[in-house]
Protein backbone atom coordinates (compact mmCIF):
# COMPACT_ATOMS: atom_id res chain seq x y z
CA UNK A 1 0.00 0.00 0.00
CA UNK A 2 2.92 2.54 0.59
CA UNK A 3 4.31 1.75 -2.66
CA UNK A 4 0.73 2.14 -4.27
CA UNK A 5 0.77 5.93 -2.17
CA UNK A 6 4.47 6.70 -3.58
CA UNK A 7 3.04 5.88 -7.13
CA UNK A 8 0.43 8.09 -7.42
CA UNK A 9 1.74 11.13 -5.10
CA UNK A 10 5.25 11.60 -6.88
CA UNK A 11 4.71 10.11 -10.57
CA UNK A 12 4.83 12.95 -12.65
CA UNK A 13 4.49 11.62 -16.14
CA UNK A 14 1.98 8.14 -15.66
CA UNK A 15 -1.91 8.70 -16.44
CA UNK A 16 -3.00 6.33 -13.77
CA UNK A 17 -1.16 3.17 -11.71
CA UNK A 18 -3.28 -0.17 -11.95
CA UNK A 19 -2.19 -2.93 -9.62
CA UNK A 20 -2.78 -6.68 -11.29
CA UNK A 21 -5.04 -8.78 -8.66
CA UNK A 22 -5.69 -11.93 -10.96
CA UNK A 23 -3.60 -13.18 -14.02
CA UNK A 24 -5.41 -16.79 -15.53
CA UNK A 25 -6.32 -18.55 -18.31
CA UNK A 26 -9.67 -18.63 -19.86
CA UNK A 27 -10.84 -20.30 -23.03
CA UNK A 28 -14.25 -20.55 -22.16
CA UNK A 29 -16.90 -18.65 -19.79
CA UNK A 30 -17.00 -21.20 -17.90
CA UNK A 31 -13.12 -20.83 -16.98
CA UNK A 32 -14.13 -17.23 -16.78
CA UNK A 33 -16.16 -17.53 -14.33
CA UNK A 34 -14.61 -20.68 -11.99
CA UNK A 35 -11.28 -17.71 -11.52
CA UNK A 36 -13.21 -14.91 -11.46
CA UNK A 37 -15.09 -16.45 -8.36
CA UNK A 38 -11.18 -16.67 -6.66
CA UNK A 39 -10.53 -13.09 -7.15
CA UNK A 40 -10.39 -11.32 -3.93
CA UNK A 41 -13.02 -8.70 -4.81
CA UNK A 42 -13.57 -7.58 -1.74
CA UNK A 43 -9.66 -6.49 -0.89
CA UNK A 44 -10.60 -3.67 -3.45
CA UNK A 45 -14.42 -3.00 -3.33
CA UNK A 46 -17.20 -2.37 -1.23
CA UNK A 47 -20.60 -4.15 -1.04
CA UNK A 48 -22.97 -2.65 -3.94
CA UNK A 49 -19.80 0.10 -4.78
CA UNK A 50 -20.52 1.07 -8.68
CA UNK A 51 -18.29 -1.01 -10.85
CA UNK A 52 -16.71 0.16 -14.40
CA UNK A 53 -14.73 -2.78 -16.57
CA UNK A 54 -12.41 -1.44 -19.51
CA UNK A 55 -12.19 -4.46 -21.14
CA UNK A 56 -10.24 -5.46 -24.29
CA UNK A 57 -10.13 -9.01 -26.14
CA UNK A 58 -7.27 -9.48 -28.95
CA UNK A 59 -6.73 -13.04 -30.29
CA UNK A 60 -8.70 -14.88 -27.83
CA UNK A 61 -11.50 -16.94 -27.74
CA UNK A 62 -13.59 -14.82 -26.11
CA UNK A 63 -13.97 -11.61 -27.71
CA UNK A 64 -17.17 -10.11 -26.71
CA UNK A 65 -16.11 -7.20 -24.29
CA UNK A 66 -19.70 -6.86 -22.31
CA UNK A 67 -20.05 -10.57 -21.73
CA UNK A 68 -16.81 -10.59 -20.01
CA UNK A 69 -17.58 -7.84 -18.17
CA UNK A 70 -20.93 -9.43 -17.25
CA UNK A 71 -19.42 -12.26 -16.03
CA UNK A 72 -16.97 -10.46 -13.81
CA UNK A 73 -19.46 -8.38 -12.59
CA UNK A 74 -21.35 -11.40 -11.81
CA UNK A 75 -18.53 -13.09 -9.66
CA UNK A 76 -17.92 -9.73 -7.62
CA UNK A 77 -22.09 -10.04 -6.66
CA UNK A 78 -21.96 -13.49 -5.41
CA UNK A 79 -18.34 -12.67 -3.57
CA UNK A 80 -19.27 -9.71 -1.94
CA UNK A 81 -23.39 -10.37 -1.76
CA UNK A 82 -24.33 -6.79 -2.63
CA UNK A 83 -25.42 -5.95 -6.43
CA UNK A 84 -22.53 -3.54 -7.92
CA UNK A 85 -23.98 -0.97 -10.67
CA UNK A 86 -21.66 -1.92 -13.77
CA UNK A 87 -20.25 0.46 -16.50
CA UNK A 88 -18.55 -1.90 -19.65
CA UNK A 89 -16.96 -0.27 -22.11
CA UNK A 90 -13.84 -0.91 -24.51
CA UNK A 91 -10.50 1.57 -25.52
CA UNK A 92 -7.77 2.38 -24.05
CA UNK A 93 -7.59 3.05 -20.22
CA UNK A 94 -6.64 6.58 -20.76
CA UNK A 95 -9.49 7.87 -22.98
CA UNK A 96 -11.01 9.55 -20.40
CA UNK A 97 -10.25 12.20 -18.33
CA UNK A 98 -12.04 11.71 -16.06
CA UNK A 99 -15.14 8.95 -14.45
CA UNK A 100 -18.73 9.94 -14.28
CA UNK A 101 -19.35 8.70 -10.89
CA UNK A 102 -16.08 9.44 -8.56
CA UNK A 103 -17.44 6.32 -6.46
CA UNK A 104 -16.57 3.77 -9.30
CA UNK A 105 -14.24 1.35 -9.01
CA UNK A 106 -12.24 1.29 -12.40
CA UNK A 107 -11.35 -2.35 -13.70
CA UNK A 108 -8.65 -2.99 -16.96
CA UNK A 109 -9.54 -6.52 -18.00
CA UNK A 110 -7.18 -7.88 -20.81
CA UNK A 111 -7.98 -10.85 -23.12
CA UNK A 112 -4.98 -11.79 -24.85
CA UNK A 113 -4.32 -14.86 -26.70
CA UNK A 114 -6.62 -16.57 -23.77
CA UNK A 115 -4.93 -15.01 -20.61
CA UNK A 116 -6.56 -12.89 -18.08
CA UNK A 117 -5.64 -9.98 -16.47
CA UNK A 118 -7.49 -8.42 -14.27
CA UNK A 119 -6.30 -5.08 -12.42
CA UNK A 120 -7.85 -2.76 -10.44
CA UNK A 121 -6.99 1.31 -11.01
CA UNK A 122 -5.46 2.75 -7.68
CA UNK A 123 -5.80 6.54 -9.19
CA UNK A 124 -9.38 7.22 -9.69
CA UNK A 125 -9.13 10.79 -11.67
CA UNK A 126 -6.32 10.76 -14.27
CA UNK A 127 -2.92 11.64 -12.83
CA UNK A 128 -2.63 14.72 -15.08
CA UNK A 129 -5.56 16.22 -12.95
CA UNK A 130 -2.85 17.84 -10.22
CA UNK A 131 -6.14 19.47 -8.49
CA UNK A 132 -4.89 22.53 -8.34
CA UNK A 133 -6.52 24.32 -10.91
CA UNK A 134 -9.50 26.35 -9.56
CA UNK A 135 -11.16 26.45 -13.25
CA UNK A 136 -10.58 24.50 -15.89
CA UNK A 137 -10.03 25.45 -19.15
CA UNK A 138 -9.57 23.65 -22.66
CA UNK A 139 -5.15 23.24 -22.74
CA UNK A 140 -3.09 21.90 -25.30
CA UNK A 141 -0.99 20.42 -23.28
CA UNK A 142 -2.01 17.56 -20.60
CA UNK A 143 -0.05 18.08 -17.25
CA UNK A 144 1.96 15.05 -17.16
CA UNK A 145 3.02 15.21 -21.18
CA UNK A 146 4.74 18.91 -19.89
CA UNK A 147 6.09 17.13 -16.63
CA UNK A 148 7.85 14.44 -19.54
CA UNK A 149 8.96 17.46 -21.86
CA UNK A 150 11.09 18.70 -19.20
CA UNK A 151 12.42 15.68 -17.87
CA UNK A 152 13.24 14.90 -21.25
CA UNK A 153 14.82 17.96 -21.94
CA UNK A 154 17.13 17.58 -19.43
CA UNK A 155 16.15 20.64 -17.42
CA UNK A 156 16.89 20.07 -13.53
CA UNK A 157 15.21 23.05 -11.98
CA UNK A 158 18.74 24.70 -11.61
CA UNK A 159 18.72 27.01 -14.29
CA UNK A 160 16.12 29.44 -15.91
CA UNK A 161 13.20 28.44 -17.27
CA UNK A 162 11.66 30.25 -20.54
CA UNK A 163 7.85 29.32 -21.75
CA UNK A 164 7.33 31.80 -24.90
CA UNK A 165 4.38 29.88 -25.77
CA UNK A 166 2.81 30.48 -22.45
CA UNK A 167 -1.22 30.26 -22.42
CA UNK A 168 -2.71 28.24 -19.69
CA UNK A 169 1.16 28.19 -17.77
CA UNK A 170 1.29 24.23 -17.72
CA UNK A 171 5.30 24.00 -18.46
CA UNK A 172 5.97 26.73 -15.88
CA UNK A 173 3.82 25.22 -13.14
CA UNK A 174 5.08 22.03 -13.88
CA UNK A 175 8.96 23.56 -13.72
CA UNK A 176 7.96 25.28 -10.48
CA UNK A 177 6.87 21.96 -8.83
CA UNK A 178 10.17 19.82 -9.84
CA UNK A 179 12.20 22.43 -8.93
CA UNK A 180 10.70 22.88 -5.28
CA UNK A 181 10.36 19.10 -5.19
CA UNK A 182 7.06 19.15 -4.54
CA UNK A 183 4.89 15.91 -5.29
CA UNK A 184 2.49 16.30 -8.31
CA UNK A 185 -0.39 14.79 -6.61
CA UNK A 186 -0.10 16.30 -2.60
CA UNK A 187 -3.38 18.70 -3.82
CA UNK A 188 -6.09 15.86 -4.87
CA UNK A 189 -7.59 12.44 -3.89
CA UNK A 190 -6.89 8.87 -4.88
CA UNK A 191 -9.41 5.92 -5.39
CA UNK A 192 -7.43 3.15 -3.59
CA UNK A 193 -7.63 5.62 -0.46
CA UNK A 194 -11.57 4.36 -0.16
CA UNK A 195 -10.66 0.50 -0.35
CA UNK A 196 -11.64 -1.64 2.64
CA UNK A 197 -8.61 -1.99 5.18
CA UNK A 198 -6.79 1.64 4.41
CA UNK A 199 -6.16 3.10 8.03
CA UNK A 200 -8.30 6.24 8.88
CA UNK A 201 -4.77 7.90 8.77
CA UNK A 202 -3.70 7.11 5.75
CA UNK A 203 -7.30 8.44 4.34
CA UNK A 204 -6.70 11.75 6.19
CA UNK A 205 -3.01 12.40 4.93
Amino acid sequence: MESIARANLWMRTASRVIVRIAEFRARTFFELERHARKIAWERVLQPGQPVAMRVTCKKSKLYHTDAVAERLAASIERRLGAESRLQASEGSVDDEPERDTPAEQLFVVRMFKDECTVSADTSGALLHLRGYRQALAKAPLRETLAAGLLMGSGWTGQTHLTDPMCGSGTIPIEGALMARRMAPGIKRRFSFLEWPGVSPWTRSY
